[in-house]
């Protein structure tokens, strides 16, 4: 049932815009950066990158100049590593990024030595949170990254998020009870319980606004997750038609997302 839509992803071909803000597309046309940074001010966000415009926003971000803005240098940052776009990062963050301890502790963590299990030493309190779910995914280490995501609930980044002129506060606090729902959720199916699982996804959907990646796939972890617990249900898979979609997870959203549901799978 799912060849056919997975045989036609393609997480780097250019998708279409259509679904953008037409305010935004108009102003990159007209290459009016003033009205460009109002507009992706509203929907852009230099940390979560996945969000409600999935791959069509991202594929703007990594079209913005270089050195015109240190927001854009953010987003264009922030875009080329969810693409593995390492050239562009390089030239996003050369003339000094006032958040480049982000860009380099991602670019540390998938192009690190095999046998890397710790976040980079660089790493401030706020920004080793961030990366110890990155390193413990990649690494496959399920313990530590269900004492990761428990040691989540009780982590405070408003100051950092509110530094950030690449962060909408208002996405963020709202995105930020789904995530934790859902990466303790998952952490759960690696590395607990599945009834604590079950209940965390229900709930799950239920949080952030309806379009963010998280809850639209909330539904099928649970139902993933009733699979393996005997339930005799025929799970959907609504994640990958989604990812299909201009409005889809980037090549590493998508990556993670596959990694954490593949155990049920």
């Amino acid at each position: 049932m799912l060849g056919p839509i997975t045989d036609q992803i393609d997480l780097w071909a250019p998708v279409s815009r259509d679904g953008l803000p037409s305010a935004l597309v108009d102003a990159m046309k007209r290459r009016d950066w003033e009205s460009v940074r109002n507009e992706l001010g509203m929907v852009m966000d230099g940390i979560t990158t996945d969000g409600t415009f999935g791959r069509a926003l991202l594929q703007l971000a990594l079209e913005l100049p270089v050195g015109v803005d240190p927001v854009f240098d953010s987003y264009k940052a922030a875009a080329s590593i969810d693409h593995g776009d390492w050239d562009v990062l390089r030239r996003s963050i050369e003339g000094g990024s006032a958040w480049s301890e982000q860009f380099l502790g991602m670019r540390d963590i998938p192009l690190g030595p095999l046998d890397q299990i710790e976040v980079p030493r660089r790493s401030t309190r706020h920004y080793a949170m961030l990366f110890g779910g990155y390193e413990y995914e990649f690494s496959q280490l399920a313990r530590r990254f269900r004492r990761w995501a428990r040691e989540m609930l009780s982590f405070q980044a408003t100051e950092l998020v509110w530094a950030r002129a690449d962060v909408p506060a208002g996405r963020h606090f709202r995105q930020r009870r789904l995530q934790d729902e859902m990466m303790l959720a998952i952490a759960e199916v690696h590395a607990g319980h599945l009834q604590t699982a079950m209940a965390l996804a229900l709930e799950a959907s239920h949080l952030g606004d309806e379009t963010e990646p998280l809850r639209l796939i909330a539904p099928d972890l649970e139902d993933l997750v009733a699979l393996a617990m005997g339930d005799d249900r025929q799970p959907s898979m609504r994640y990958l038609v989604q990812l299909a979609k201009p409005t889809g997870l980037s090549p590493l959203g998508a990556w993670q997302m596959l990694v954490h549901l593949m155990p049920l799978v």
